[in-house]
């Protein structure tokens, strides 16, 4: 007659595989300079509250809340960007506001825990600047710009050759992103031009693709930092 042995976990793997997974991410979050980390993790516990904020609220699930807030920044919202508020928020207002809960909590994840960030700041800029353009400039802007400098920063460490094709793509996004907002520009009023979308979209493009230009130059160059 065979008999079954039926052996139980070892205690000892089980205890290991929490430090494990802690000391995994604490080696992610030290791979980095403090100044990294420290955008990373303002920026990544912004989303994550922001998305809580979201969750808890029945007339953001509902499509009541972003539908409100497309309202009451009409007459803010960029001209070019009306189209898509036309075409595609205001009709999926209910998916949309789903989507953009979901993606502030990964988002916040993957830049607490240092995964993924490339990726994460990529999205992140992306949702920044269709709130800026729906006329909610700020903190939007604030964030884009502090992305933006963690992504270039990366950028600047790569070795990966389709770096540099990444970045004539930016550049040229950039630059088209500052020229088409140019004419919408409200205010160049000093107590004023931080709340122009315009002026904001058509300012950060100008800059990124200043930015982009640069680190395209040094990582053709071979001037880029070490990874």
């Amino acid at each position: 007659m065979h008999t079954t042995s039926h052996t139980k976990p070892d205690p000892s793997l089980v205890h290991r595989a929490r430090p494990g997974i802690i000391r995994t991410t604490v080696a992610r979050l030290t791979a980095v300079p403090p100044w990294v980390l420290l955008i990373q993790l303002f920026i990544g516990l912004g989303w994550t509250r922001a998305g809580v904020e979201k969750l808890i609220s029945s007339e953001w699930w509902d499509g009541t809340e972003l539908d409100a807030f497309l309202g009451e920044h009409t007459e803010q919202t960029v001209s070019w960007y009306q189209p898509v508020i036309d075409l595609v928020v205001a009709p999926g207002v209910i998916v949309i506001s789903f989507v953009v809960m979901a993606l502030q909590f990964l988002l916040g994840a993957a830049l607490v825990t240092n995964k993924h960030v490339g990726i994460a700041l990529g999205v992140g800029m992306f949702l920044n600047l269709n709130f800026i353009a729906a006329g909610a400039v700020s903190p939007s802007v604030f964030y884009l710009l502090a992305q933006g400098a963690v992504l270039l920063w990366i950028a600047d460490r790569s070795r990966a050759g389709s770096t540099t094709d990444i970045l004539e793509v930016v550049m040229m996004a950039s630059a088209t992103l500052a020229v088409i907002s140019a004419p919408w520009i409200r205010t160049l009023a000093p107590a004023e031009v931080i709340d122009d979308p315009a002026l904001m979209l058509s300012t950060i493009g100008g800059f990124g693709a200043l930015c982009s230009f640069l680190t395209y130059h040094r990582l053709r160059q071979g001037l880029s930092q070490p990874a």
